[in-house]
């Protein structure tokens, strides 16, 4: 549970148009891999409010929001 709260603060990957941090993101996608964090088996499922409302169909064709 420390770790992750820790983690929460000093880890960022929103993905924003205008800020290409892919360096950022390719470390973020390496940490959640190590710890086998997902999001599916973690109990998230994509609705309207949290997900789907908020991106662009093309976005969530290609897989990432």
């Amino acid at each position: 549970m420390l770790f992750a709260h820790c983690a929460s603060l000093s880890l960022n990957v929103v993905i924003e148009p205008w800020n290409k941090r892919s360096r950022a993101l390719v470390h973020a996608d390496q940490v959640a891999r190590s710890i086998g964090f997902g999001m599916v088996e973690a109990g998230w499922t994509p609705t309207v409010d949290n997900y789907l409302g908020r991106v662009t169909k093309a976005r969530i064709l290609a897989g990432r929001s």
